[in-house]
């Protein structure tokens, strides 16, 4: 049976960590396959830091390759030079779990990584051997559970939210009859605002159906969305998705996201509302729970007229009855 590679990148700088320590770490990694006779080996590969490098000056050379091609890193802190807490940095984004390695003393090392919360750090004075056993059985772990996505039924009648939908002002949308029930058709850029009123439990998404009758259309559709801080307090900001190119920041209260032209076939759509609120550096959010109105438009700003832009279906994941 052929073997597939997977690469664990070991990151420290010049001066920083000894070749005894280097030769023991990408020894440790290499035994890790093959004491467990795995299908998969494990390689390290392994990057200096050059001594007086600019911060994140490497990451436009070979190592914004090795980053991405790392299921994870083993990093020496003893020598925290700015490009190694840059690199280092990348993996945490990332949520990807990285192993530190250090001489000095736990405690003290923490109060230089005190942000890096639920990062593994080890002492190089414990047999290398155990501790590389223990995070990569770790980093396995952590890869093989992955957060199940909520489902949602394929569009039908029943759960298409557009037959519930009420109009929040005068607008140019017209109503029609589907195969999912209630269709809405928009050719202006509007705005054409629809009453929800729904809760929502956390990591939530929805899910739209819609089609164009040329092909390339373009279309936004954003929700305005309430959600929870981490004070107690609440905020409303609206939330979407847009094909219209730099259509994001509208207002300083609006955050849309890239999404595909429309085509003159259905394309189903669907977003989780958190990870918007996320993508959108929305300061000290946590959770979107309550969808006030949402928003449709077609084309762009600077058209009055633009081709017609048909959402057959709208549904969402709801943890309370309509409001």
């Amino acid at each position: 049976m052929s073997r597939n590679s997977e690469q664990i990148l070991i990151i420290h700088s010049v001066n920083g960590t000894s070749e005894e320590d280097l030769h023991a770490t990408k020894k440790a990694i290499r035994d890790f396959s093959s004491a467990a006779n795995k299908d998969v080996k494990v390689e390290p590969r392994v990057f200096q830091i050059p001594h007086g490098a600019a911060p994140g000056a490497t990451l436009s050379t070979e190592l914004s390759e090795q980053l991405t091609a790392s299921i994870g890193a083993v990093v020496f802190v003893d020598d925290l030079r700015p490009n190694v807490v840059y690199e280092m940095g990348f993996f945490h984004g990332q949520g990807r779990t990285v192993l530190l390695l250090t001489r000095q003393s736990i405690d003290s090392i923490w109060t230089t990584i005190s942000d890096l919360a639920g990062a593994a750090v080890a002492s190089l004075d414990k047999d290398i051997e155990t501790v590389i056993t223990l995070y990569l059985k770790r980093l396995y772990d952590d890869i093989s559970h992955v957060k199940m996505q909520s489902s949602f039924p394929l569009p039908s009648k029943d759960t298409n939210y557009l037959n519930r939908l009420e109009p929040a002002d005068e607008q140019d949308a017209r109503f029609t009859d589907g195969a999912c029930g209630k269709s809405v058709t928009i050719d202006t850029w509007g705005p054409n605002d629809f009453n929800v009123g729904i809760n929502l439990f956390a990591g939530a998404k929805f899910v739209l159906m819609l089609r164009a009758d040329v092909a390339s259309a373009d279309y936004t559709v954003y929700f305005r969305v309430r959600y929870s801080n981490r004070h107690g307090g609440r905020g409303t900001i609206w939330l979407g998705l847009s094909s219209v190119y730099r259509v994001a920041g509208l207002t300083y209260a609006e955050r849309t996201f890239p999404a595909q032209a429309a085509t003159t076939k259905w394309r189903i759509l669907q977003a989780e509302f958190d990870d918007l609120l996320r993508k959108g550096f929305v300061l000290g959010s946590c959770s979107v729970d309550y969808i006030e109105k949402v928003r449709f438009r077609a084309g762009s700003k600077r058209q009055q007229k633009s081709h017609p832009i048909e959402f057959g279906y709208m549904s969402f994941g709801l943890s309370g009855s309509a409001a």
